[in-house]
């Protein structure tokens, strides 16, 4: 679905690159969008596994885990092995085809914000908490290509 998009994926190839019958798949989803949804869910709790890892590793102070979670996002998009981000491909091409996955990518979206955002306020209060930042702005800013869209 990556290198095709969604639409373009079908349940027979998906059957075929799994190497299970139709049957088998319609046992483990309800049709595609069941699919869908579960793997844009996979993909966001191990992603965020992955940043989290990295986060709570860096240290204890809110700016050392702000440092963290961007330093672990570029090295994310710079790994030659990442296709690119699954959720991000799904908000694009199905943001208005596709309501419950809209919702879903849209919810990701504001969990990964949601958490950035609580540590830029903790790192500012510390740091720079005479200065007017806007951190729901800053969060905002890894998602730049989803912040003017619907669901977000």
């Amino acid at each position: 679905m990556l290198d095709k998009g969604y639409k373009a994926t079908t349940v027979d190839e998906v059957c075929n690159d799994a190497g299970v019958t139709k049957g088998g798949f319609f046992y483990f989803f309800k049709n595609k969008e069941d699919l869908g949804q579960q793997l844009i869910t996979r993909f966001s709790h191990k992603n965020n596994e992955y940043l989290m890892s990295k986060v709570l590793v860096a240290g204890s102070t809110p700016l050392d885990r702000v440092y963290a979670y961007i330093d672990a996002t570029i090295k994310i998009s710079k790994n030659p092995e990442n296709r690119g981000c699954l959720i991000g491909t799904f908000a694009q091409e199905l943001h208005d085809s596709y309501p419950e996955i809209q919702a879903t990518c849209g919810a990701i979206f504001r969990e990964f914000i949601s958490a950035f955002k609580k540590d830029l306020q903790a790192a500012k209060k510390v740091h720079a908490s005479n200065k007017k930042i806007d951190t729901e702005g800053l969060a905002s800013i890894l998602y730049p290509r989803f912040k003017d869209l619907q669901f977000l």
